[in-house]
């Protein structure tokens, strides 16, 4: 009853407002382009009230009585005080990059990557020149030179990808689509390739549980997309990539205004490949045949008086053909066929008022379908989805606090079908429908130098029932640029086994326990902790930044992948015991020469779980990763042209290999993997402002995991197995393209 009233009380102070200034941080370039400043520091002349911009460098901040001067500052950047009784909201803020002082200039270059120190959430915003540096096609592809999440193949055969974030599978990691939840369910691991990479303006890594705003499935951390909009993106958009593997990729985008106040944009994406190659001649194919479509159209409005809205649909469609390259006498190739459709659309209006008062309704419908063989194991699923979220802020207690508070539903509805022998009688259907409707408040208080978020959300589970999630976020400065950070929370969500261990099914392994029985599986909860240290330094007269963190994740309950018992076998059950994620890391940056930046990091993990065998460290998990990432631009000539360089090395050091001890001796797997180092690098020739051409190499160094299929010479026997993936299965691998952009 207490919390009850609690909740009551916050909801109803949320309708009382107070006077609020908006507007706008940004920078303009050499090139006169206008480009946002996410984290700048607003604060009102001798108080400690104060806020930062967000990573479209927007801010709110509460007015005061004892002044009207608004400081902005920035590292790097010249600060700015502005009188905000002589301008009218939203105030644009101009911050210069530059400064003449006789015959010295003071420059600041604006970096790819950014880690808040105002922010409450440990959040590294990654910009649109980040993604650049890589070949990153899709988003899967777009964390290659980023030290806090690992990028692996869920198996040998069907080159798809997955993610993880300290030390746990990616499905841990809520991922949002421009604030709202949508790569989740069946798409959990297919989805992160349904975004490409020239679609995406910023990415925001924030660790650690995120906001309950955006509801309750985060546990290790939160990875939000800002797909380019119709008002910030660019007029057009070409980019055309080729790699020696025969793939081939053109993106498009293209921006319409219509009148004043609508603007509109088109994103078009289509991938093939047709060639097939053996390089480590094992008779399976390197990279599967590929035939993907993506189409996004976009359009928004903004109206007077504060309306906004913003409407959009698109559609995905993939066809991969993975496994033997040719039958073998009269066995048939053992063949992986992969078709993914999908269809979203979202709806999204909202209205400023005066001063910090806000509301905001989101709306977003998917439909996912999967249709699947795995040699002689068929799986078909089907997901609707539908999410809507209705959220207020406002102002109050003497502009000190800011409160949001809203209401949300979630609704999924899936069909699933798995055979193992392709016999119409034997398929076992799996069918569960979710609806979790929920209301939740948020209340944001900032004293200057320290600031803290605190949410709580009350949900009902149809099928488990109520619960709540806490969750806390806080921020002290010890400086002007060093920042404390700390974080607590819980985190629940409903397992989806087949499409989360999808890589499983290529292999002959037979399935126990409560993978076809939906309702034995208990939902995933966990407790979430981390804390976190950044200070950024100016040595030298060049800028430069150290991070460092430790998180631990306990789950309540989980469901165990068990591959020990057997290799013939996977066991899936609900934890009995403990179940834990350790992660540090420590992570710099500095500009060790002009316009060279160097960034290192470390990471060490700690990731155990209850087996039936005892208490033991998860497989396929490196304990240790060592991360170098080094960039040079040479000087912008002034016809703009340029050169960019960028090379990324990882160290990863062994992880535990599943136990093997019931396979013939031929089968038998190491206890461990070994520690290897993988290399990319990438030079991109900037010709002018629309036309830059860049080539590369993924895995320069050439390593590949010897034998990465168990049994590949004989697909059939109970041995085959292509799951067991700690390293690179492609070898050295060159690519290149070209971009065209008006702005």
């Amino acid at each position: 009853m207490r919390k009850q009233i609690l909740l009551i009380f916050f909801v109803a102070a949320s309708l009382f407002g107070s006077a609020q200034i908006t507007g706008k941080v940004i920078t303009v370039s050499s090139d006169a382009k206008k480009e946002p400043l996410p984290g700048a520091n607003i604060y009102w002349q001798g108080t400690q009230t104060g806020t930062s911009s967000d990573e479209s460098g927007e801010f709110s901040i509460n007015k005061v009585e004892s002044t009207s001067l608004l400081i902005v500052t920035y590292v790097g950047f010249k600060s700015d005080t502005v009188n905000v009784k002589k301008v009218k909201p939203p105030i644009e803020i101009v911050l210069l990059n530059g400064e003449q002082l006789k015959t010295f200039k003071v420059e600041y270059r604006k970096k790819s990557s950014e880690i808040s120190l105002i922010n409450p959430l440990n959040i590294t915003t990654v910009g649109e020149q980040e993604l650049r540096k890589a070949a990153c096609c899709n988003l899967s592809e777009s964390f290659e030179t980023n030290a806090s999440i690992d990028a692996s193949f869920t198996d040998a055969v069907t080159g798809t990808r997955q993610i993880k974030m300290l030390g746990l599978s990616g499905k841990y990691t809520q991922v949002l689509s421009d604030n709202i939840p949508s790569i989740r369910g069946l798409s959990t691991i297919y989805g992160l390739t349904y975004i490409p990479g020239p679609w995406i303006g910023s990415i925001q890594i924030s660790k650690g549980v995120g906001s309950v705003v955006n509801g309750f499935e985060s546990i290790t951390g939160q990875i939000n997309v800002d797909v380019k909009g119709p008002f910030d993106s660019e007029k057009l958009h070409l980019n055309l990539f080729v790699n020696g593997g025969g793939r081939v990729e053109v993106n498009g985008l293209y921006q319409q205004k219509l009148g004043a106040r609508w603007r509109s944009n088109l994103l078009v994406h289509a991938k093939t490949l047709k060639f097939q190659a053996d390089r480590n001649s094992d008779g399976f194919m390197d990279n599967p045949l590929e035939n993907d479509y993506a189409i996004y159209n976009n359009w928004r409005f903004i109206g007077t008086g504060g309306l906004r809205s913003e409407i959009g649909i698109g559609a995905v469609g993939q066809d991969h053909e993975a496994g033997q390259i040719s039958e073998s006498g009269t066995v048939p190739a053992y063949k992986v066929i992969i078709k993914n459709n999908r269809v979203e659309a979202f709806a999204k209006l909202g209205y400023v008022g005066a001063g910090s008062f806000s509301l905001g309704f989101q709306n977003f419908g998917s439909i996912q379908e999967t249709n699947s063989n795995f040699g002689n194991t068929k799986y078909k699923g089907y997901q609707t989805s539908w999410y809507s979220n209705f959220i207020l802020q406002t102002g109050v207690l003497n502009d000190d606090l800011l409160l949001k508070a809203g209401v949300s539903i979630m609704i999924d509805d899936y069909n699933e079908s798995i055979n193992y022998s392709q016999v119409s009688s034997l398929e076992t259907q799996i069918e569960r429908l979710e609806v979790v409707p929920g209301i939740f408040t948020e209340a944001t208080i900032n004293k200057g130098n320290w600031s803290a978020i605190a949410g709580l959300r009350i949900d009902y589970h149809n099928l488990f029932g109520s619960f709540i999630t806490p969750r806390l976020h806080a921020r002290y400065s010890l400086n002007e640029n060093t920042s404390l950070k700390i974080s607590s929370g819980r985190g629940q969500r409903t397992p989806n086994v087949i499409t989360e261990n999808i890589g499983l099914l290529a292999t002959n392994r037979s399935w126990y326990n409560a993978v076809l029985a939906p309702g034995e599986l208990l939902p995933e909860i966990a407790w979430n902790n981390g804390i976190n240290l950044t200070n950024k330094f100016r040595l030298n007269y060049r800028d430069g930044e150290v991070s460092v963190d430790f998180y631990r994740t306990d789950f309540i309950n989980q469901v165990i992948v068990d591959l020990d018992q057997s290799a013939q076998e996977v066991w899936i059950y609900n934890l009995n015991g403990k179940s834990f994620s350790n992660s540090f890391q420590v992570e710099g940056g500095y500009e060790i020469v002009k316009r060279t930046q160097l960034r290192l990091a470390y990471r060490w993990l700690e990731v155990k779980k209850q087996f039936e065998h005892g208490l033991d460290l998860a497989p396929l998990v490196a304990s240790h990763r060592g991360f170098i990432n080094l960039g040079h631009e040479t000087k912008k000539t002034k016809e703009f042209k340029q050169w960019k360089t960028d090379l990324t090395v990882n160290i990863i050091g062994e992880s535990r290999l599943p136990k093997t001890v019931s396979s013939p001796v031929e089968y038998q797997l190491e206890s461990n993997s070994p520690a290897f180092i993988t290399a990319n690098f990438q030079a991109t020739r900037v010709f002018g402002k629309r036309f830059e051409v860049y080539v590369g190499s993924e895995n320069i160094t050439n390593f590949k995991q010897s034998s990465p299929i168990v049994s590949a010479d004989n697909p059939n026997s109970s041995f085959f197995d292509s799951s067991m993936v700690w390293g690179p299965i492609f070898g050295r691998m060159f690519y290149g393209g070209l971009r065209y952009v008006i702005e």
